[in-house]
């Protein structure tokens, strides 16, 4: 029977594949370069269309991390003035702030805005599950140009073309309502 410590590890990797694939899958030609990266210097990314972060997932995914070291890298983008921007990995960034870390390992990643916003929504879509607020506010986020092929979207997000037609429909509730 495997160890609790495996069994995370597992997981991890499992995540860690999904997460590679993601990128992968939606943004082409990207070129990566790897490092660690003061804390400080990385704003959180306009694009995170999660609202509500679970502070006892954060906790035990900070312990993880202090017990096991941070397994994926979290994906950044270099801004003009030699900070970053968050593009995947928010939950593992809180992870590191809960333990004070000073630095995290990040994955620069060359993004334009709409791959940013399309990484971000993939990222968090495959990793834990949006409510459908949460997925509208992502999918809102994006440029109309990639709202207008829908089917095209759809398939970059691993969501059937009626589920993107259901998050989309959101625009004509009434902002009270929203």
């Amino acid at each position: 029977m495997a160890s609790t410590k495996e069994l995370l590890a597992q997981k991890l990797k499992l995540n860690t594949e999904k997460h590679q694939q993601a990128q992968k899958e939606n943004v082409k030609e990207l070129k990566e370069f790897r490092r660690n990266v003061p804390i400080e210097d990385i704003s959180r990314s306009p694009y995170q269309p999660r609202k509500f972060f679970d502070e006892n997932e954060l906790k035990e995914l900070s312990e993880s991390i202090d017990e096991v070291g941070l397994l994926q890298p979290i994906s950044v983008r270099k801004l003009d003035n030699l900070k970053y921007e968050l593009i995947a990995g928010e939950r593992r960034l809180r992870a590191h702030e809960l333990l004070q870390k000073s630095t995290i390992e990040v994955i620069i990643i060359d993004a334009s805005d709409e791959e940013a916003s399309l990484l971000s929504l993939a990222e968090n879509l495959k990793r834990q599950d949006l409510t459908d607020y949460e997925i509208f506010v992502g999918l809102s986020v994006l440029d109309e140009k990639l709202k207008k092929n829908k089917q095209r979207l759809a398939k970059s997000l691993g969501l059937n073309r009626e589920d993107m037609y259901k998050y989309l429909s959101y625009e004509k509730l009434p902002k009270e309502i929203l």
